[in-house]
């Protein structure tokens, strides 16, 4: 193996490679935490109703099949089958900056 893993698996992956590349794990660790966020469809939304989007919400339009536009709200929402979560990692143990990961 040369330098950092380009894929890891599981959490006992994570902690073979802790002790030589303490510094790549703590950045894949927080790529991980960054993008554990999907965006939900939370349904259709009126031609009427006003939508004030934020970083947790907002609308996107879609042509249909039949050429009509139609409005949808997304909502950002933590996904429970990401990586971050498969890998056994916490979010309170990666804002600390600890690269040990506990497992399941």
């Amino acid at each position: 193996m040369r330098g950092f893993p380009n894929h890891i698996n599981t959490a006992a992956d994570l902690n073979n490679v802790a002790a030589l590349y303490p510094k790549e794990v703590g950045d894949y660790q927080q790529k991980l935490h960054d993008g554990r966020f999907v965006w939900q469809d939370a349904g259709p939304v009126g031609d009427k109703y006003v939508v004030t989007e934020t970083d947790t919400l907002k609308v996107v339009e879609n042509k249909t099949g039949a050429g009509v536009i139609e409005r949808r709200k997304l909502v950002l929402v933590e996904d429970q089958t990401a990586q971050f979560f498969k890998l056994g990692l916490k979010v309170a143990e990666v804002k600390q900056g600890n690269p040990v990961v506990t497992g399941k």
